[in-house]
């Protein structure tokens, strides 16, 4: 489990201004929630790439679910004839399979057991829910840099922040804007013009590719508005280069009150 601390060296903020004290402080506590989400992202990320691929079935649960299906679908085929002696067509039988399947899987989806495809999706949902957080973090950042009291060395971890994650708003935007990206525009309609991707995933030196929610390793990437292929690590050390950030900022204030440690 990877924790991220923060430690408060007070209670309040000290602060001429009472307004502009409960302003940041706000902020510092919404830069705290986002800190909280991203790691809570980042460990169930980290659980689900972990959790080994479901096995194929054995032979008796291979057997089991044969004769179950066989079941299901000669119920169909009596209630199709309702109550008639006759020999099903070949479109009676392809219909009963069909129906039958689909009767199989929503038993096992009663008994708790996921379809393959949700399964595969929750590391991409972590991922992005862990780019978001980041994005958050990045926004407040940058509100709180320009507040009129800040000090340039507030400033200056904003910066920083930046430096360490330069896709960040690249990555966020083409993913939020799905509609746009995925139709191969940016958010003013116009054609992207997709450059040269080279990567342990996708090999396209001649460009031309759109690539959109990719998961390389550990490494959540999106063809950006400039047509250049950008991507965000989703790891421990990531995260901690916005918890460096973070308690910079905090340093950088006068507190008074009893220290306090974050999380509880």
């Amino acid at each position: 489990m990877y924790i991220f601390e923060l430690t408060y060296p007070g209670t309040w903020l000290e602060h001429q201004d009472q307004e502009i004290a409960w302003t940041i402080q706000g902020m510092l506590g919404s830069l705290e929630d986002q800190l909280t989400e991203a790691a809570v992202a980042l460990n169930l990320f980290e659980q689900a790439c972990a959790r080994p691929p479901r096995p194929p079935l054995d032979e008796e649960a291979w057997r089991k679910d044969g004769e179950r299906r066989r079941e299901l679908e000669e119920g169909y085929l009596q209630k199709a004839r309702s109550g008639e002696l006759k020999w099903p067509t070949w479109q009676e039988r392809e219909e009963a399979r069909q129906v039958a399947d689909v009767a199989l899987k929503r038993e096992k989806w009663e008994t708790g057991t996921w379809p393959r495809e949700y399964e595969h999706k929750l590391s991409f949902i972590y991922a992005k829910a862990f780019l978001h957080s980041v994005d958050a973090i990045s926004k407040l950042l940058d509100v709180l840099s320009k507040e009129p009291s800040i000090t340039a060395d507030v400033a200056k971890y904003h910066q920083r922040f930046k430096d360490s994650f330069p896709n960040l708003k690249g990555v966020r935007d083409s993913e939020q804007h799905r509609e746009d990206r995925g139709r191969g525009l940016d958010r003013k309609g116009n054609p992207l013009n997709l450059k040269p991707i080279d990567n342990s995933m996708i090999s396209a030196p001649g460009g031309g590719i759109l690539a959109l929610g990719n998961l390389n390793g550990n490494r959540y990437g999106n063809t950006m508005e400039d047509g250049s292929y950008g991507e965000v690590e989703v790891s421990p050390a990531s995260l901690r280069q916005a918890q460096v950030c973070i308690q910079g900022i905090i340093d950088e204030f006068a507190w008074n009150g009893p220290k306090r440690h974050y999380p509880s």
